[in-house]
């Protein structure tokens, strides 16, 4: 199966201060286009896993827990909060990450009420062992 050209990602910011929502809407797409072609392998059994930034060369290891429709991955004291969305007709998952507090700590007066990235991640992108 193919992904689905359609289903692009998204970033999502919401603020008062124009000047802030922009700074956070290009780091963000800065973070996405980064995150292209990440391989990440899954090891059901020990719950490690992988990850592989092709873009940038840089490699994690640590441990993750899952279930339908949430992931979490903790490695380099970083937790990072994924839930999934399955896109319809093609196997395509969107990662949804939700850094509104995040944004908020950084930013306190720029008025932040929601800050959202919605990756596509392909199945293509997974190795991954039986969870």
């Amino acid at each position: 199966m193919y992904p689905d050209p359609n289903v692009k990602s998204e970033v999502i910011v919401e603020a008062k201060d124009a000047e802030k929502k922009l700074l956070i809407e290009n780091e963000l797409w800065e973070y996405v286009k980064q995150r292209q072609r990440t391989l990440y392998t899954f090891d059901g059994e020990t719950k490690e896993f992988t990850m592989d930034i092709a873009q940038s060369g840089v490699k994690y290891k640590g441990t993750y827990s899952c279930n339908m429709d949430s992931l979490i991955l903790k490695y380099d004291n970083t937790t990072e909060r994924y839930g999934f969305q399955i896109a319809v007709g093609r196997v395509s998952y969107i990662i949804k990450a939700d850094k509104t507090k995040e944004y908020q700590l950084l930013y306190p007066n720029a008025g932040i009420t929601s800050v959202k990235v919605n990756r596509v991640w392909y199945n293509w992108e997974i190795a991954s062992r039986p969870m």
